[in-house]
């Protein structure tokens, strides 16, 4: 038996060693490299097309390498990117946008007004197809004559190096609006022109202040673009970023993304985010399916019930409102769980229970396994939890599934403070964003309403019961103390890495 034992603590060492040779060889790899930031997140990226940029991974790997015709996240100010100038009419309806010359694609091809209405034509196709509402592109003036990436409409004009926007309606926010990646400028030959398909999920012509180095199976290497505006960018912008998802570089990463709620990562590191307006959710992804354990409102609301039961007994004080409450007028749903009718179990003989788990450690997230674990056994259900890629989740979002492949998903998300009414819009109208649903009609009638109710939202969101509010954190970046953050502007999220420098 001790020889066993030693065997096994021999065993043990080794698989030791390993991980620290693989660690040190890893890390030796960069190392010789100048300026090199390295940061970690607990998911891969896996697709360079603007269409997906609604994944916060996309956000961190890309919004660098993707040049908008403005930003907002300079701190203090809109910093023309592409544009050097923009006037808008005096009703909001009109918008000129005088576009730099001389900025290139890292090809060598200049970045000119006609890629600028391409990108912009390309997504306006696509939204047009869906039926989906950014908040911005359905509103240009022929919107509804688009009938493919290569349509012109009067809504986009280009007259020498000003590109003109007409809009059906005044849009006093556009610039905030087009400084999102949805909107930023892609080279045409990344997609079929005719159709507007994205031709490879792992390339891109970068139009912006980096370009894609090198694309791992566990790591996405960014290089500054020494040619692309070099003075308005941080002045010591590190020259190679090293974004990676392997858990054995976690903590030897100068940056990692995760919640403000986890303390775990605050040794030695600074937090730096927006205030606490993303939210922990479960989302009862096969809803539409007449055959799952929570096709009915009656079922959910009983699965729910036993959900918050669980989290609560695991330490969690669950939040009863999506939105968070630092909104004005902001709720919680009145709860209370003692006395909630008990109704019978909503499950058939054999049936099961699936789920997936997307997220890393956060005090939100750890207990979400064993809370369905407990419901599985209360039930008598059979379960089974998984790991799937981020683009599956999303998929299983369509409510026109007929099958799914499972039924619950722990998810997050974050809602802008500063303009909720055109974030909550875009959570339920365009196909692009996080795709919430409404099963029965009555929030798309709400948002109908141009001064809609985001309490009344809230509210038929908690009565529908799909969504599931576990807790509001702010997702941002932990980071190590010699990383500069004082250009940058974390009410946003930080991830603009023209604007991060390092320390001297």
């Amino acid at each position: 038996m001790k020889h066993i034992q030693n065997s096994w603590v021999s065993v043990g060492l080794i698989l030791f060693l390993v991980s620290f040779v693989f660690l040190f060889q890893y890390m030796k790899k960069y190392e010789s490299k100048t300026n090199l930031v390295t940061l970690w997140s607990s998911t891969p990226p896996y697709s360079t097309d603007p269409i997906e940029y609604g994944a916060l991974i996309h956000h961190i790997c890309f919004r660098s390498v993707l040049s908008s015709v403005l930003t907002q996240y300079r701190l203090g100010k809109y910093e023309g990117i592409l544009a050097e100038s923009w006037d808008p009419s005096n009703d909001y309806k009109e918008w000129k946008f005088k576009i730099r010359n001389g900025l290139q694609f890292e090809n060598g091809d200049e970045i000119t007004p006609k890629h600028i209405v391409y990108s912009w034509m390309r997504m306006a196709y696509f939204q047009k197809k869906k039926n989906s509402q950014s908040g911005f592109l359905e509103l240009l003036k022929g919107f509804e004559k688009i009938t493919s990436p290569e349509s012109s409409i009067p809504g986009l004009e280009i007259k020498d190096q000003v590109i003109i926007v007409r809009l059906v309606k005044p849009f006093k926010k556009l610039l905030e609006t087009i400084s999102f990646g949805l909107y930023s400028v892609v080279h045409p030959n990344d997609y079929n022109l005719k159709t507007g398909e994205w031709k490879n999920p792992t390339k891109i012509i970068s139009s912006g202040g980096y370009k894609i180095e090198s694309w791992r199976k566990e790591s996405l290497e960014l290089k500054r673009r020494e040619d692309f505006l070099p003075e308005i960018r941080h002045p010591n912008a590190p020259k190679n970023i090293l974004i990676t998802w392997n858990p054995e570089i976690k903590f030897n990463s100068d940056i990692i993304s995760g919640g403000s709620n986890d303390l775990t990562l605050n040794k030695e590191r600074i937090f730096y985010g927006p205030f606490a307006s993303d939210i922990a959710y479960v989302i009862c992804v096969s809803w539409p399916d007449k055959n799952s354990i929570c096709n009915s409102k009656e079922k959910r609301r009983f699965l729910r019930n036993e959900f918050y039961r669980a989290m609560i007994q695991a330490g969690v004080k669950p939040t009863y409102s999506f939105f968070p409450l630092t909104m004005a007028n902001i709720k919680e749903a009145s709860t209370d769980f003692k006395n909630n009718p008990k109704s019978s179990p909503p499950s058939k003989k054999g049936q099961s229970l699936k789920y997936v788990h997307t997220w890393s450690k956060n005090p939100f997230f750890d207990p979400f396994d064993g809370a369905m674990e407990k419901i599985a056994k209360k039930l008598n259900l059979k379960i089974q939890g998984q790991k799937i890629p981020l683009k599956k989740v999303r998929q299983e979002k369509n409510p026109l599934l007929k099958i799914h492949s499972f039924d619950f998903a722990l998810l997050a998300t974050g809602i802008l403070i500063e303009d909720p009414f055109a974030d909550i819009r875009f959570m339920f109208l365009s196909k692009e964003g996080i795709r919430l649903p409404d099963t029965d009609g009555r929030i798309l009638k709400e948002l109908a309403n141009e001064n809609f109710d985001p309490q009344k939202i809230n509210e038929l969101l908690w009565d529908q019961a799909v969504i599931w509010p576990i807790g509001h954190f702010s997702m941002g970046l932990w980071a190590k103390k010699h990383i500069d953050f004082s250009m940058l502007d974390t009410v946003l999220p930080p991830t603009d890495f023209q604007w991060i420098g390092l320390k001297n």
